[in-house]
């Protein structure tokens, strides 16, 4: 065995090891189940995706790889579903429920299974004709060749639209904690956006460089690089994924805290203007909660705690959460997010102007939480950087 195999064998080895590792630890995790069940399967999924490839580099039988290679696609059409169970059970605001609604998930794993059971009846000089081929003598193998076809040709595009569906949902997802949080840092999960971005050409480029070997016998992505690679990616996704907490699921209970039927009924997600229609609220007490939360930050300075949230205003001011988002959405038109930290800038603007204090020592006191959130939010709120606006002082230039 060469030095590159031995690396690759490494590698391998090892990302196999940590995904195992990794399925058993949140098999065993009892806090947030739903969450963590998905991503257990993932890592699991994963492990059984590199048994052909330790084979390979160990030199197994033709026949026998032909027929791991084929199994492996089952694995493989668990990731992605897993990868985004995982991210809807993370960003629901209520526990996720699974039923028959999301067995469709599971079409192309079924299909992979048909597949991986076809492949394994015949002899072994005809699974690695097959494979090799596919090169076909009789109507079962045309029929096994059309599942492989449809199979592994699907693979590329059954990534992509889950990265594409995953990317979705984050989006969505931090759309609707800037209704429910002034600070949204700690929970905006950029780095599943990232890992599930590199995850997706990972597979894609493996796809592509069988596609190679089958044409041109060149194979272009498989090297000690690209098994370190895949290596990082899941030690990675192990990591976070272990300290990783639902970011809008402990709101659950306290949104339903003293929650009458008529709030129930009256019960939308800020923003949403359109399903206002509804809403119990009056004019007159559109107004009247409008002048309490004006009243919160402007007298009360609540807007300083650097946690705030939806519910912390809502129980501040005695209103109930869906009807104060209902009021800073429609009546102060606001997201509660660009609201409260709109807030913070005009306390913080006149400080940076005066050049008293540190730049990151205000964006502390005011209530944010990072240096770059305070810059983004200045930014926002006066056109500049909160270092530009310092200059234009120092100028004249105001």
């Amino acid at each position: 065995m060469s030095i590159v195999d031995s690396l690759s064998l490494i590698f391998v080895s090892f990302a196999m090891g940590i995904s195992l590792f990794a399925a058993t630890l949140f098999v065993g995790r009892a806090d947030h189940p739903k969450v963590h069940y998905p991503l257990a399967l993932f890592f699991f999924a994963n492990a059984l995706t590199y048994p052909s490839s330790i084979g390979e580099l160990l030199g197994l039988q033709d026949h026998l790889l032909a027929g791991m290679e084929a199994s492996e696609a089952i694995p493989f059409y668990l990731l992605m579903p897993a990868l985004w169970f995982y991210v809807k059970a993370l960003t629901a605001e209520k526990t996720t429920e699974y039923g028959r609604q999301y067995y469709w998930h599971l079409t192309f794993f079924g299909l992979a299974v048909i597949l991986a059971i076809l492949i394994w009846t015949v002899t072994p000089d005809v699974r690695v004709r097959l494979w090799d081929g596919p090169i076909v003598h009789t109507l079962y193998e045309a029929v096994i060749a059309l599942f492989m076809n449809v199979v592994f040709l699907a693979q590329p595009i059954f990534t992509i639209a889950y990265a594409v569906a995953i990317t979705r949902k984050l989006v969505r997802y931090r759309a609707r904690l800037k209704d429910m949080f002034a600070s949204t840092e700690q929970r905006e999960m950029r780095w599943i956006s990232w890992l599930v971005s590199l995850f997706a050409v990972d597979q894609v480029a493996t796809f592509a460089s069988d596609i190679s070997i089958l044409v041109t016998d060149v194979d272009f992505y498989d090297s000690p690089i690209s098994d370190a690679l895949g290596l990082a990616l899941f030690w990675t996704l192990a990591l976070w994924g272990a300290r990783q907490k639902p970011g809008l699921l402990e709101n659950e209970a306290e949104m339903n805290i003293g929650k009458s039927n008529t709030e129930a009924q009256d019960s939308v997600r800020p923003g949403e203007s359109n399903k206002y229609g509804r809403s119990a609220l009056t004019d007159e007490m559109r107004s009247e909660i409008a002048t309490k939360i004006q009243q919160a930050m402007d007298v009360d300075t609540l807007y300083l705690e650097s946690n705030l949230s939806l519910n912390k205003l809502a129980a501040h001011i005695g209103v109930h959460a869906n009807y104060v988002s209902q009021v800073i959405n429609t009546t102060l038109e606001s997201s509660f997010f660009d609201y409260v930290n709109g807030k913070r800038i005009e306390t913080a603007a006149p400080r940076v102007k005066s050049e008293q204090e540190t730049i990151l020592a205000i964006a502390f006191d005011v209530g944010f939480n990072t240096r770059s959130s305070f810059y983004t939010a200045f930014k926002k709120h006066r056109g500049m950087t909160p270092t530009e606006y310092r200059r234009k002082e120092e100028t004249g230039s105001f």
